[in-house]
């Protein structure tokens, strides 16, 4: 009779459960609207920021940039003119204009819940492709996931530093709602959503271009090799002109575009930038900083890491060594806020270091070399004046030859002289990653509009040197053989973002040497260009001063 009775009341409890008692709701987190406050950004300094404030005409332009323009790069710029003209083809779903202020983009708002783990963006009714084609919320799933393998495959850090695109924590809910559930709660999860590589694509849309939503979208009926802009109709920032052509260098004099035909320039040459500024016919404006340079010293006995990081100074560098516009860097632009850096994305894909290219450089020793990206004649500079510095004893008049534990023989024989070697980009990742060098110079463009994003990117490129700026706890993991172990942190050194960086310098793993910017040089009477936080011009804005 007992087995009986059980049977019976866990048949009515069944019964009960299917069929009386209320649902349960899967979206109670939005019972619980978070306000995380202002996300606004501390101002860049007005000289830093194009005037925007004069009305514009219709009529179209011609831009000239630097470098070289491959469609099959989007939405990731490589070079200087990809950044500018990638900017304005495709959106992330927020952006951070030149004054450091929020904007919308993609997305018309957002709204956090459940103390800021659980976010939502909604996107613009009118958000469509260039083809018409509606954009939803998976079209921002599908691209963001294609981000990731974009930046795997280049060797470029994770632009994902609180969630995974791959995970559970990103799905949509409904057509144009995005839901993104966090592990720890972020009051700055709109901040990390500017990284470029987050820009949304989609299909192919012609002429090797991935489609965009952007306010400016390629004339799909110019032959040839010039690149046309044109307005992307029904777009809430559709520009008022009807073109603009874009003009890339080959190989010419940047002194050269204004005199026949260009009406703006942007150049990164200092000499150039003095050239226009002495003509009367031009305006000059700087652009925000956007690029700093690194000297990384990989893993190894403290007085080879002395012997790069020590006998330079900063300014010298800067005025008297590389060809851009350059100032002395520290890690951050400003002092970050108070509060912990996201957790440190993976570290990137180990890409295995190749045979250095050359016979005398492969018999010397690692820590003889300073390495840099052959692609970058700055970078060279800078990697030929560290090590002719590196040859000297530590202290030593440069222009006495004298001995000491840190001099090297003269003249240099091979394998024993300090010496700058040029790599292709990618493999100087993967030198890098192998502590292959005594030094590293390491060009960092500007992704992230946050001192802690850009540090957790930095952190990335390599295991250990994740572990020379984490100090011993749950975050790190064995020290790799030849690495130093981090220290612990001082007293004096509440805010973690600042203690990494701290750390880094004081232990001569990474040391900001200089940060660079690029002009914007046009005609008088053409005004309007604003500029996002990361120096990448808002073409949409600008025109001809009317008449």
């Amino acid at each position: 009779m007992t087995d009986v009775l059980k049977a019976l009341g866990a048949t009515i409890l069944l019964v009960a459960g299917c069929s009386g008692g209320p649902p349960v709701r899967s979206d109670l987190w939005r019972d619980q609207p978070y306000d995380p406050g202002s996300l606004d950004l501390p101002s860049a300094a007005a000289s830093e920021c194009p005037d925007r404030s004069r009305s514009r005409t219709a009529t179209g332009f011609r831009l000239a940039l630097p470098g070289e323009i491959d469609p099959a790069a989007a939405p990731l710029p490589r070079t200087e003119a990809e950044r500018h003209v990638f900017h304005n083809l495709y959106e992330t779903l927020v952006r951070i204009d030149c004054e450091g202020r929020l904007r919308v983009g993609l997305a018309a708002t957002w709204q956090a819940y459940d103390g800021g783990r659980v976010w939502t963006f909604t996107l613009r009714d009118d958000a469509r492709f260039w083809d018409g084609t509606p954009l939803g919320a998976i079209d921002v799933i599908a691209s963001w996931r294609r981000a990731q393998d974009l930046c795997e495959r280049r060797g470029e850090p994770s632009p994902f530093l609180l969630f995974d695109p791959r995970g559970p924590g990103l799905a949509p809910a409904g057509a144009r709602e995005l839901v993104i559930r966090l592990d720890v709660a972020s009051d700055e999860l709109p901040l990390a959503l500017v990284h470029p590589a987050l820009a949304v694509v989609g299909g192919p849309g012609g002429r090797g271009w991935l489609l965009g939503s952007g306010p400016c979208r390629p004339d799909s009926t110019t032959g040839g090799g010039a690149l046309v802009l044109v307005p992307t109709p029904g777009h809430p920032d559709a520009p008022p002109w009807r073109r603009v052509e874009v003009l890339t260098d080959g190989g010419r004099d940047p002194r050269e575009y204004l005199d026949i035909g260009a009406d703006a320039l942007v150049t990164r040459e200092r000499e150039v930038v003095a050239y226009y500024a002495g003509r009367r016919a031009t305006r000059v404006e700087p652009l925000p900083w956007d690029r700093w340079y690194y000297l990384v010293a990989p893993a190894g006995p403290d007085a080879d890491r002395l012997r790069w990081t020590a006998g330079w100074d900063r300014l010298e560098l800067a005025r008297e060594v590389v060809a851009q516009d350059a100032a002395p860097a520290d890690f951050f632009p400003w002092e970050p806020a108070e509060g912990s850096c996201p957790a440190i994305p993976p570290p990137v894909a180990a890409l295995g270091a190749p045979a250095l290219p050359d016979a005398d450089v492969r018999a010397s020793r690692d820590a003889d070399l300073v390495l840099w990206p052959g692609d970058d004649a700055d970078a060279g500079r800078l990697a030929e004046r560290l090590a002719a510095i590196a040859a000297r004893p530590i202290g030593a008049d440069p222009n006495v030859v004298s001995r000491g534990p840190l001099a090297r023989p003269f003249p240099p024989g091979p394998g024993v002289a300090a010496e700058a070697l040029a790599v292709p980009e990618r493999d100087l990742t993967a030198h890098l990653q192998a502590a292959r060098a005594g030094a590293v110079i390491l060009p960092w463009p500007r992704r992230l509009p946050t001192p802690c994003g850009e540090l957790a990117r930095l952190l990335s490129l390599a295991e250990w040197l994740r572990e020379a700026g984490l100090e011993p706890g749950p975050d790190t993991g064995k020290i790799p053989p030849g690495a130093t172990a981090a220290r612990p942190l001082d007293a004096a050194e509440p805010v973690r973002t600042l203690a990494i960086a701290r750390r880094l310098e004081r232990d001569r793993t990474v040391q900001p040497l200089i940060r660079t910017r690029a002009h914007l040089i046009h005609a008088p009477d053409l005004a309007g260009f604003g500029a996002s936080f990361d120096g990448a011009l808002e073409l949409w804005s600008a025109g001809w001063q009317s008449r």
